[in-house]
């Protein structure tokens, strides 16, 4: 199943390509960009903390919209004192004002809490304000609200970080 969403992606990349000829100089894939935050999640009252780090290469449609991935791991503490990872694979859409001032991204994707419940879905969206870009530098900073579906185990996450460019 997840074979036949990844083809569907790549699918959509290609005829997006082939329909937006017009914006040739415009598409190109970027594949330096990291982000670090920390993550408060939320869950039947009780709240933990982590620190997320995360890969984000992007394929950029336009100057203003773009497709890109966010995979990520965090590791956070049960009740019990246990440690457990949490990885997450999202497929991205961006929009970003024309003024780069601000813009909005919407994810979707899976969130893996390895040896705790298993994989649910995820969806988010963050705000996030480029920066004016310098190699080696933050390129952006952001804020991000999750919702992570596990049966009985339905989760919201939060998060202030990041982005950087090497």
């Amino acid at each position: 199943m997840h074979t036949f969403k990844i083809i569907n992606f790549l699918v959509l990349i290609n005829i997006l390509m082939i329909s937006n000829a017009a914006w040739s100089k415009d598409l190109s894939f970027e594949l330096n960009h990291f982000r670090a935050s920390p993550v408060i999640a939320v869950q039947n009252g009780y709240v933990s903390y982590s620190i997320f780090g995360s890969w984000n290469p992007e394929y950029h449609l336009s100057r203003n919209l773009n497709l890109g991935l966010n995979l990520g791991v965090s590791v956070f503490e049960t009740t019990g004192r246990n440690d457990y990872f949490v990885t997450n694979y999202e497929i991205t859409a961006a929009y970003e004002l024309e003024s780069r001032f601000a813009g909005i991204e919407l994810g979707y994707g899976r969130q893996d809490w390895i040896e705790r419940a298993g994989i649910g879905s995820v969806y988010s969206v963050a705000v996030f304000r480029s920066l004016i870009t310098k190699p080696n530098s933050i390129d952006r900073i952001f804020l991000e609200y999750s919702y992570v579906a596990h049966p009985g185990l339905n989760t919201v996450e939060i998060k202030i970080g990041a982005g950087f460019s090497f």
